[in-house]
């Protein structure tokens, strides 16, 4: 039951913490990084291959206050996910 659960309440806007996105540039990716940037988080949004589109998407929250990190990673690549995760965790 969620009653017996304390949150933190946080203020719209005011900062969570940094949540990576894979997959950030379209589709249910786009939308989450949305609702997360609205939510208060900083982001690192993950794309493969639509560079334009996570630009335009990082654009459009930084320009809503967001800090916005952008990451290209083949996540079909060892190497790569791993340099993911240590970008991410900067």
């Amino acid at each position: 039951m969620l009653d017996n659960h304390h949150y933190p309440s946080y203020e719209k806007g005011s900062n969570r913490g940094k949540i990576l996105i894979t997959g950030a540039a379209v589709r249910i990716g786009a939308d989450l990084a949305t609702a997360c940037a609205e939510d208060g988080w900083e982001l690192v949004l993950h794309y493969h291959n639509n560079a334009k589109k996570a630009e335009i998407l990082a654009n459009k929250l930084q320009e809503q206050g967001t800090q916005v990190s952008l990451i290209q990673a083949n996540l079909a690549s060892e190497q790569d996910v791993t340099a993911l995760i240590e970008q991410a965790s900067e």
